[in-house]
């Protein structure tokens, strides 16, 4: 009779201490989980955030490209191309 008891007494501890490691990999696991998942996350924020500031810079270039005399200041610096002044023409009018 000790010795069933004994040996129940056993089995419950190794079927407690089964059950409580198995609990406890799966909540590791899923932390870890949960740790990998908000790392990329904050990835994710940083590349929208830097793609975000990109694409404004992009339209401010854009912008600044709008202008007669940024457009004209381009194409006399990387083109190498010459504006002339323009003429002044004297009208004379015959009443």
């Amino acid at each position: 009779m000790i010795y069933n008891k004994n040996r129940m007494n056993w089995s419950s501890i190794l079927l407690f201490i089964t059950t409580s490691t198995f609990f406890l990999v799966i909540y590791i696991y899923q932390k870890n989980n949960i740790i990998y998942h908000l790392q990329e996350n904050q990835k994710l924020n940083k590349k929208l955030i830097f793609y975000k500031n990109q694409a404004s810079s992009n339209k401010g270039s854009i912008i600044g490209l709008k202008r007669a005399d940024r457009i004209r200041e381009i194409a006399e610096e990387e083109l190498n191309m010459y504006f002339p002044q323009p003429e002044s023409l004297k009208v004379i009018i015959n009443e």
